[in-house]
């Protein structure tokens, strides 16, 4: 009797793993796990389209998508930290320093675009550089460095441009504000990133050694991995993901001020925590960066139109990521 009970449970059980692992429901459980915030993307886009009648519209998806271009590049290169265990909170000034320097440089030292545009971009090297070394040689936590070096950036763009406001070089004018079949650049821009970002985290081992490092380092550092090494070479992207989103900022601003880049350093790592990458590390991808910043760029939008004021947009884009976090933590609980 016991034996043709246990019989019974064993082919009950695998009848209902036969069910389980169905194609289509497997696609979908799958799909809504690695997907689930495109889903909540497309939600709102349905929502507030029906709330308001020019949220649709071709022209405001448009603005959307160029609105929400910055931040998902920051947030792109913000990815490659998260996912291998650390966090960048400098970027917002980092962005500052190399609009400032862009745009300074050239308007008030007479330099060169290109020569102004190097220096813009050397200013991620140096910064991602020097988060890299101290909190890999000093082993500082990733917080604590890049909040100094948030202020060092911040404090620098106030000494150089003060209450002036330089105005945007001709090249990069038109990689912020130019358009290539009725296409604006800094969409292209931040396509192009996502592309390369992709390819980078999914087919290269640089790809592989950052989720194993997120996921998990003694293991990885037992695989050969110099943990070291490429923990500051993520930190170094990031820093040049912000610069280059610095380039598209300046050029769709035309003049820029000393607060420029503000608030980036929390909207950025926030963009890609709201898309699906962990806190955590070891989970994230390019696409959950780019999802995150149109989520947060649609809220802002459709709230806008509805004249709805700006401190509840912050509430709701606040609710959004504590959201977000929390069921990032909830799903890590049971994983482990």
């Amino acid at each position: 009797m016991n034996e043709q009970a246990n019989n019974a449970t064993r082919g009950g059980l695998t009848s209902t793993e036969g069910v389980s692992r169905h194609p289509v429901i497997e696609f979908i459980t799958r799909f809504v796990r690695t997907q689930g915030m495109l889903l909540v993307l497309l939600l709102l886009i349905l929502v507030l389209s029906l709330l308001h009648p020019r949220f649709f519209s071709p022209r405001n998806l448009t603005n959307i998508a160029l609105q929400s271009s910055v931040t998902a590049i920051v947030a792109m290169g913000v990815t490659y930290v998260l996912i291998s265990g650390g966090i960048d909170l400098s970027v917002g000034s980092v962005v500052g320093l190399s609009a400032v320097l862009l745009a300074g440089l050239t308007q008030f030292s007479g330099w060169s675009e290109w020569s102004a545009l190097l220096v813009a971009l050397s200013v991620g090297l140096v910064f991602g550089t020097i988060n890299g070394l101290i909190i890999t040689r000093l082993k500082v936590d990733s917080i604590v460095v890049t909040l100094g070096t948030w202020y060092i950036a911040r404090g620098l763009v106030q000494l150089y441009v003060g209450d002036k406001t330089p105005t945007t070089p001709p090249f990069t004018e038109f990689l912020g504000s130019g358009r290539v079949y009725d296409i604006p650049m800094p969409i292209l821009i931040a396509v192009g990133f996502w592309i390369v970002s992709h390819f980078i985290l999914t087919r290269t081992n640089l790809g592989r050694y950052c989720f194993a490092i997120g996921g998990n380092e003694k293991a990885a550092r037992l695989s050969g991995v110099n943990v070291e090494r490429y923990r500051t070479i993520f930190f170094i992207m990031c820093g040049l993901y912000a610069s280059m989103a610095a380039i598209v900022m300046t050029g769709r601003l035309f003049a820029v001020e000393a607060g420029a880049g503000g608030g980036l350093e929390f909207a950025a790592p926030a963009a890609a925590v709201v898309g699906g990458t962990s806190l955590y590390g070891g989970r994230g991808s390019m696409s959950n960066a780019v999802v995150g910043a149109l989520i947060m760029g649609v809220i802002a939008n459709g709230l806008n139109l509805l004249t709805t004021s700006f401190y509840w947009q912050q509430v709701a884009v606040g609710a959004v990521i504590i959201l977000a976090v929390s069921v990032d933590t909830l799903r890590r609980r049971r994983t482990t």
